[in-house]
């Protein structure tokens, strides 16, 4: 199915070159001396998950590429960690630390500075039009596949950037049997235990306490994860055969990783901050892969294997590095491209991720810092330090032996340090909660009214043709709150999000995408008004179902 799926679209692409006039033969069509970016993250896959064993396939392909063997998030949630990769920002500059937010207009945007050198910059997913990842600049086109987009660029031989996020391995861990040990069995015998399988492979959140996980559930979990794993190299085989048949292999920079690790019961929990709502900064939670398959004109020497640390902050300078570009404003990351000076590593999460129940309002987080074979993570109400823990990871790895105590002389080292990043922090909406409010929005002393949908009803992915969209009356030009709540109890949620204009398109999901993360919700209520009229449109419940 991967291989005829590829080749259809290399048919069709190739038909379309014939009828245009281009070259003798697909190679040749695509090769051009301009060179691409392609970026692949892979949701919540830890470093030493991921093997050969599981993904035979993606480490075949890696023979090719560089492995950078001790890259680190720098959160422990999906958002910062992926702005920190299209920026070079880190969490403590970008001031998203819950769903809602987004990085201020006032930075300088590399994806930016790529378009005014003429790169076309893409995403084909309704993920990357989350409000988390406004201020970007990335251009969102629903309803192509990954490899469509990508050949239609390369056929027209423009220069891209472009960012796929591999969803499948986030919970709820449920890969097709096929990706699955053929000694897998469900707990049977056991109801209990039953039950909190079923939920693992049902809920796309699991809140810390909603359910008992139990020593005996570990092969359970694991196994689940790991045929996620699997079922990505499927998934990454089918595109590298087409990477390869385009010619992208010479002249585009592809870069692989993680936006975060996962817990599988090391503490307790399984996922990671914005499904456990109990975020941490352990190993588990931040040791990723990253593998960059160079175009080949730079001659940088394949299947090297780099053990100096590195981070999310390195990708954006590597690109730029490799691009010939100089940033508008320095990163504080290193390219990858060349031997560095070791830096140290920092981290900022909040504990609940897009999942704290309000975003404005936020007290908790953590924060963490590598030195050498040292980690000091400190837990934090804002600013105020509330407590310190130390490992030494190089006899501690799995970090079970809090050192704090034993060795006050690294804490007086490594802490000055990591105040120094929470003095200057970036909270949301300045830490008050208020609402930012647009002076210039209309105030016709109305409220909204619902236009699509326009009642209360059940909904599904046929009913909406694949596509999430909300419309109201008013001003087009004025700026609305809508706010949401969804889901109940582990997966209850609810906020606002600023729209400018009467229309809230969330994007185009597969069937797959709607029934695994939005049908486990179960009921929506949605409500609007003007940013500065309090009076709201009528509520507006949809039932989601498959």
């Amino acid at each position: 199915m991967a291989l005829m799926r590829w080749t259809s679209i290399f048919i069709s692409v190739t038909f379309v070159a014939v009828l245009l006039g281009f070259g003798a033969t697909i190679h040749d069509r695509f090769a051009y001396p301009r060179l691409n970016v392609i970026l692949l993250t892979v949701e919540s896959l830890r470093a030493e998950r991921f093997s050969p064993e599981l993904a035979p396939n993606f480490f075949k392909a890696a023979q090719q590429a560089s492995t950078f063997q001790q890259h680190r998030s720098i959160a422990s949630w999906t958002a910062p960690n992926i702005i920190a990769l299209l920026t070079g920002l880190s969490p403590f500059e970008q001031g998203v630390h819950a769903r809602g937010q987004t990085i201020s207009h006032r930075w300088e945007i590399p994806l930016g500075t790529l378009t005014d050198h003429g790169m076309e910059i893409g995403s084909v997913q309704a993920f990357a039009k989350s409000e988390n990842f406004e201020n970007l600049g990335m251009r969102v086109v629903n309803g192509e596949t990954v490899e469509g987009w990508i050949a239609r660029r390369t056929l027209r031989k423009e220069p891209f950037f472009f960012w796929h996020h591999y969803l499948g391995t986030h919970l709820p861990y449920n890969p097709s049997d096929a990706y699955l040990s053929p000694n897998f069995l469900m707990p049977k015998a056991n109801s209990a235990a039953l039950d909190r399988i079923e939920a693992l492979r049902r809920l796309p959140a699991i809140r810390a306490g909603t359910v008992n996980f139990e020593s005996q559930d570990k092969p359970h979990i694991d196994a689940l994860y790991d045929g996620g794993i699997r079922e990505f190299d499927a998934w990454f085989d089918s595109f590298w055969q087409f990477f390869q048949e385009a010619g992208l292999r010479e002249n585009t920079l592809l870069i692989v990783t993680a936006d975060h690790g996962e817990e599988l019961l090391e503490r307790g929990n399984v996922g990671h901050a914005s499904t456990t709502r109990a975020g941490t900064l352990f190993e588990e939670s931040v040791r990723i892969p990253l593998f960059v398959w160079w175009p080949q004109p730079l001659g940088i020497k394949p299947n090297a294997k780099i053990s100096r640390p590195t981070d999310h902050l390195d990708i954006m300078p590597t690109i730029f590095d490799v691009l010939g570009l100089s940033p508008k404003s320095p990163f504080s990351g290193n390219s990858l491209s060349g031997a560095s000076a070791d830096r140290d590593w920092y981290a900022l999460t909040s504990r609940g991720g897009f999942s704290e129940e309000d975003p404005n309002k936020i007290r908790r987080f953590i924060a963490a810092v590598v030195v050498d074979r040292w980690k000091l993570i400190v837990d934090t109400d804002i600013r105020k330090v509330v407590r310190t823990r130390l490992y030494d990871l190089e006899e501690d790895p799995a970090e079970q032996k809090d050192l704090s105590r034993a060795r006050r002389d690294i804490i007086q080292k490594l802490l000055p340090r990591l105040l120094s990043r929470l003095d200057t922090f970036v909270l949301p909406s300045g830490g008050t909660g208020e609402t930012q409010t647009n002076p210039m929005a209309s105030n016709d002393g109305s409220a909204p009214r619902w236009v699509f949908p326009a009642q209360s009803k059940a909904v599904s992915w046929d009913s909406l043709k694949g596509r999430a969209l909300l419309e109201w009356s008013g001003n087009p030009s004025s700026s609305y709150i809508l706010e949401y709540t969804a889901g109940s109890g582990a997966l209850a949620v609810s906020g606002q999000i600023v729209v400018s204009g009467t229309k809230k398109d969330f994007g185009e999901f597969s069937r797959q995408y709607w029934n695994t993360w939005i049908v486990p919700y179960e009921v929506v209520t949605l409500r609007v008004r003007t940013e500065s009229n309090a009076a709201w449109s009528p509520t507006l419940t949809l039932s989601l179902t498959e």
